[in-house]
C-alpha cells in the first residue's frame, strides 16, 4: 500500500495527515501537488519542506504544550521541550534529501512491478527533468539533491523529457512553453471552462 500525501493542500484544509503514524506502521507514501486553484502553488519542494519539518506543528498543538500555556509553569515549559526534542529526534532522517526524495522518484515509481517508471534502465518510460546547477537557485552547488529537496529551483529548470522526447527549448524550456501555440490554446480552453463553471454556480 501506498498512501498519497499532499501536505499544502491538507494544511490549506485544515486536515493534515499524520504522517508520523503512517511512518510509524511500516508505510510508504508518494508525495503529490494540488493545482494553482487549490492551494496556490505546484511546487514540488514546497511540499518537500513540509514534510521535513511539518512535524514541528505537533509540539505547539500537543497535549504537554496545552498544559504549560495553562499553567505557566517553568517544569511545564521543560516538559514541552523534551516532547520538541522527542519529536525531532523521531523524525530527523526526514531533513536527509535522499529520503525526501524517495517520496517523489522511488515510491511512487515502484507502486506497481508492471508501471515501468523510476529507473533510468531500457525500457523504462524515460520521464527525465534536466536542471541548471550553475543557476543561483543551486548556490552553493555543493549538495545537488540538497537544492532539490530543500531550493526554490523552479527557475534552474534547463529541459524537460516526456516519454523519450523533448518537450520545449533547452536552455529556453518555460519561456518556449509559454510563447508556444499549444499553451495558448490550451490556456483558452481551460478559461472557457472556468467561465462556464463559474456562470453555472452564479459566481461570475
Amino acid at each position: 500500500h501506498v498512501l498519497g500525501y499532499c501536505p499544502f493542500s491538507q494544511v490549506q484544509f485544515d486536515f493534515p495527515a499524520q504522517l508520523e503514524s503512517w511512518r510509524h506502521a511500516g508505510l510508504r507514501f508518494a508525495l503529490g501537488t494540488d493545482c494553482g486553484g487549490c492551494n496556490d502553488s505546484m511546487s514540488v519542494q514546497q511540499e518537500l519542506r513540509l514534510v521535513a519539518g511539518g512535524h514541528a506543528f505537533e509540539t505547539t498543538w500537543g497535549a504537554e504544550h496545552d498544559a504549560f500555556r495553562a499553567s505557566g509553569r517553568v517544569d511545564d515549559a521543560q516538559t514541552v521541550s523534551r516532547a520538541r526534542r522527542r519529536r525531532f529526534a523521531r523524525n530527523m532522517d526526514l531533513n536527509d534529501p535522499s529520503v525526501l526524495l524517495s517520496s517523489v522518484w522511488s515510491v511512487p515509481g515502484s507502486m506497481h512491478p508492471a508501471l515501468p517508471l523510476g529507473r533510468i534502465e531500457e525500457g523504462y518510460r524515460a520521464n527525465l527533468a534536466i536542471w541548471n546547477t550553475q543557476h543561483p537557485a543551486f548556490w552553493p552547488g555543493k549538495d545537488p539533491l540538497r537544492a532539490l529537496a530543500f531550493g526554490d529551483i523552479g527557475g534552474a529548470l534547463h529541459g524537460l523529457m516526456i516519454h523519450g522526447s523533448m518537450v520545449g527549448e533547452l536552455g529556453n524550456y518555460a519561456n518556449s512553453i509559454l510563447s508556444s501555440e499549444g499553451y495558448r490554446a490550451s490556456r483558452e480552453e481551460a478559461d472557457a471552462r472556468l467561465d462556464a463553471l463559474l456562470g453555472s454556480l452564479g459566481l461570475r
